[in-house]
């Protein structure tokens, strides 16, 4: 760098972790949440308690006008468990988990 501009950091060579890259970090917080919301024929409600431990469920329209629910639990023992009545082979349930897993991954493998 030229004179009088100061050098940055260099990143941290480790993986991220909370406890130590966070200013912001409260270990005694709560990591519990819940939330919801209805859209344009779509809606979604999911909670978690201070384990990790997740249930929810998401309603959409299908194609044919068709109002489709799936519930979900997961959680690091459980993994990711959908159901739904309509689910009836295994290419389902791997759609539905690569929704999920897009958009909320560490529900999919909560090791991360």
């Amino acid at each position: 760098m030229g004179p009088g501009v100061p050098e940055l950091p260099s990143p941290s060579a480790g993986p991220y972790s909370a406890e130590t890259d966070d200013p912001l970090y409260d270990p005694s917080s709560s990591s519990a949440y819940s939330f919801g919301f209805d859209a344009d024929g779509y809606n979604r409600e999911e909670s978690a308690d201070d384990l990790g431990n997740v249930v929810g469920s998401y309603s959409y329209v299908d194609a044919a006008g068709v109002t489709r629910t799936v519930s979900y639990r997961a959680g690091q023992n459980l993994g990711f468990v959908p159901q739904a009545n309509f689910l009836n082979s295994d290419l389902q349930v791997d759609i539905i988990y690569r929704k999920i897993h897009f958009l909320q991954p560490n529900l999919c493998n909560p090791t991360l």
